[in-house]
């Protein structure tokens, strides 16, 4: 993703602008519960300062079934704080769609999620 703006972008939570995508046929939703109990996991993980710094991503990979998996990942960027960064991974879980697409995400200026089945 590419950001550029007018003004200072640095250190600051945007939430307003966001884009969220979903591909491939919605024949999975029996996993969105999963997937929505991993990404809150995740959001977790990516949230907790790890020494002085903030590890602002995570990702895992789970085998549901034989030929089938989830991929799913949870990113800040590296500017803004522990609590900005659960802040906009909370906001954009809450925007995120779950129909069963195979592959779905959102993107938000600060941060973004995405999931894979």
């Amino acid at each position: 993703m590419l950001r550029y703006a007018n003004q200072n972008i640095f250190s600051i939570n945007n939430i307003s602008v966001y884009q969220s995508y979903a591909i491939g046929l919605a024949k999975y939703s029996q996993y969105n519960q999963q997937l929505d109990n991993t990404f809150i996991s995740l959001l977790d993980k990516a949230t907790t300062p790890y020494g002085n710094s903030l590890l602002s991503s995570a990702s895992v990979y789970i085998d549901l079934e034989e030929l089938l998996a989830l991929d799913a990942r949870v990113h800040c960027t590296p500017d803004i704080s522990t609590s900005d960064c659960r802040s906009c991974l909370n906001n954009a879980l809450h925007r995120l769609q779950l129909k069963g697409h195979q592959d779905k995400g959102l993107l938000q200026p600060s941060c973004r999620i995405d999931g894979c089945v």
